[in-house]
């Protein structure tokens, strides 16, 4: 009984924490934006939405011609109109992707990128912690598996299975692991592939607040040349 719930506790250690490496990530090129202004338009668009809908009503018994409980159903068509806040976006008079947008805008973007990089290195090297923790883990509970309660090879077998456990955890604690899922929320934070050719955005809140980070942009600009 104590060498299962042993082994249960070990497989259990062992089969979780480390995260997978992020990838390589290729930032999105965006124009040379020195001396630059970022221009942030906004702009009002209304269009008609048809919507179908259908509706039925049933009726009872006494109504001539319709018969006991019969039902009657229409379709028709609603049109409405719809107004969106569409806004596109520009460094000096080159239109940008909402992607290269969020890229100048980060003025830690460069920063991010090498402690993303720094993270991928860490990750990396605590594999060794990891398939070595989980390879003399494994040694460890076949050799219990196999061996007589109590003999010398079961202790053996318990001894290799807390060295796995101990460097497996030793490893994500003290020897980069957390840096692996630490690495990953960095890489989804910095991957703007995914709006690489997205020119225009909608809605009113995400207008307003590239209305306002475009006025950061373009004070930290007005800064930088006047320290040259």
């Amino acid at each position: 009984m104590y060498k299962l719930s042993l082994s249960v506790l070990s497989v259990g250690a062992l089969s979780g924490c480390y995260a997978a490496n992020p990838a390589p990530l290729q930032p999105l090129e965006v124009p040379n934006a020195e001396g630059a202004e970022l221009s942030v338009r906004s702009q009002e668009n209304s269009h008609i939405e048809t919507t179908h809908n259908s509706d039925e009503m049933c009726v009872g018994a006494g109504i001539p011609l319709v018969g006991a409980n019969a039902c009657l159903s229409a379709d028709y068509d609603i049109d409405r109109e719809v107004t969106q806040v569409e806004t596109t976006a520009s460094i000096g008079d080159i239109p940008i992707s909402y992607g290269q947008y969020l890229v100048l805008t980060d003025s830690r973007y460069d920063e991010k990128l090498n402690l993303l990089d720094q993270h991928r290195d860490a990750c990396q090297a605590s594999a060794v912690y990891e398939y070595g923790g989980m390879g003399v883990g494994a040694a460890g509970l076949i050799t219990m598996g196999v061996s007589d309660e109590g003999s010398g090879a079961q202790t053996a077998g318990m001894v290799a299975l807390g060295v796995g456990v101990a460097t497996y955890l030793g490893g994500y604690l003290f020897g980069g692991g957390t840096r692996c899922a630490e690495g990953q929320s960095l890489y989804f934070e910095l991957d703007h592939a995914r709006h690489a050719d997205t020119m225009m955005v909608t809605g009113e809140s995400i207008a307003r607040e590239m209305q306002a980070v475009a006025k950061q942009f373009n004070l930290r600009q007005r800064q930088s040349q006047a320290r040259r």
